[in-house]
This record gives structure tokens, sequence and C-alpha cells, in this order.
């Protein structure tokens, strides 16, 4: 005779909150948030990083492809002209997500 006993397990897991890509990367889920400038033509524009690894880095050209910042660490940008804006954020491991901001 042969006794079976069953013994119940209760494991958790935690999972991070975006998993990674095929490239090892994490998600970067970016929002931004654009502000007119009273009285001009011109926006402020703030870039919100959620997910990947801190701190965040963003760089930003203009549609002539000019560098608009040379700060890394700057996610704020003021005064920008009407027009299409490429931001590049990066993690601190490297992982990149671009986004396209249009200022009219």
């Amino acid at each position: 005779m042969v006794k079976l006993v069953l013994l119940s397990l209760l494991l958790t897991i935690n999972l991070p909150s975006s998993l990674p890509d095929s490239t090892g990367c994490d998600k970067l889920s970016i929002e931004t948030e654009i502000t007119p400038v009273p009285g001009k033509r011109q926006s402020n524009v703030k870039i919100k990083v959620a997910g990947g690894v801190s701190p965040h880095h963003c760089v930003a050209f203009d549609q002539r492809h000019k560098l608009v910042s040379e700060d890394l660490d700057k996610l704020e940008f003021e005064r920008l002209e009407p027009g299409s804006y490429d931001f590049y954020v990066s993690d601190h491991t490297g992982c990149t997500e671009k986004v396209v901001v249009k200022i009219k």
C-alpha cells in the first residue's frame, strides 16, 4: 500500500512592472507635458519617465537635427519654437526610447 501525500506550497513571485524586451531593456513609459509660454509663440516641454533604471537622461534635436540642449540630465526644455522635436530618453543601462513632440 502506498500513501500519497500532497503538499500545497504558496509562492509569491514579485515581477517587475515591465518585462525586458528581446534586447534586455525594460520598456520606458514616456509622457510629455507641453505648456505654452504666455505672450510668446514658444512652449516649454517637460518629459516624464517611468520604467527602466534611474537615473534617466534625455537629448533633444529640432527638425533640422540641431541639438537643443547639451545637458543630458535635463528633462525640462524651455522656450522651444514651433516645430517638430525628437527626444531620445535613456535609462541608466542605456535602454533608449524616442518620442516626437510637435509644437504648434
